[in-house]
């Protein structure tokens, strides 16, 4: 069984990591450290399904955001990923448009994860937030092999693979208010990895080609 890291109250600064790369279109992906998996603890499903609402498919602010509204970007997506032993990770990614600049596309995320993190979600958003991650955990365990290593991980995590069962009734059980406590606590602006591939400038012509 694995002893689980106690994490300190204040997740760590910003930081950001800016490239140019030969592509057609930038990238910005936003990460953090959440919470550790558990069994007892439901930040690491609230702040799943903060991201979610922010994120995860055409339903998700962002998407309507930058997708629908402002047509900054192309394509919106978020992911989390659970661990037991210290920080999970959460992420947001956007593939913006041609000619967007990635400044604009930052600034619209971290509007939408502040206005979260004050009112906290909407019952509809938090229902589709939810049938979406429950849709997840009951596609991986419907398979023989996803469903034995859920079993695995969780007898050697948690001692008890019977926990795998409870992971639906779980996410169903997470409140507006949890999501919106999480999103203050994790998903703060403050406390990002912000990490940005922008298309490298054209290089210049060669004079002597030109002779």
């Amino acid at each position: 069984r694995l002893e689980l890291v106690r994490l300190p109250t204040d997740p760590p600064g910003q930081t950001r990591d800016d490239s140019f790369e030969a592509v057609p279109f930038g990238v910005t992906a936003v990460g953090w450290r959440l919470p550790p998996n558990s069994v007892t603890d439901p930040d690491i499903f609230a702040a799943d399904l903060g991201l979610r609402i922010l994120g995860d498919g055409a339903h998700s602010r962002a998407h309507r955001a930058l997708v629908r509204e402002l047509q900054y970007a192309q394509q919106v997506t978020a992911q989390t990923e659970p661990r037991a032993a210290g920080n999970s990770l959460g992420s947001i990614t956007v593939h913006a448009m041609p000619g967007v600049p990635d400044r604009l596309i930052a600034k619209a995320l971290m509007a939408d994860l502040e206005m979260l993190a004050q009112f906290g979600p909407d019952e509809a958003e938090l229902a589709c937030a939810r049938a979406a991650a429950e849709r997840q955990v009951l596609g991986h365990l419907s398979g023989s092999i996803g469903r034995a290593s859920a079993l695995a991980s969780f007898t050697i995590t948690f001692g008890d693979p019977e926990l795998v069962n409870t992971l639906p009734g779980r996410i169903a059980a997470i409140t507006p208010a949890q999501v919106r406590s999480a999103t203050a606590r994790w998903l703060r602006p403050d406390s990002a990895a912000i990490v940005t591939v922008r298309p490298a400038p054209a290089p210049a012509a060669d004079p002597t080609s030109q002779e």
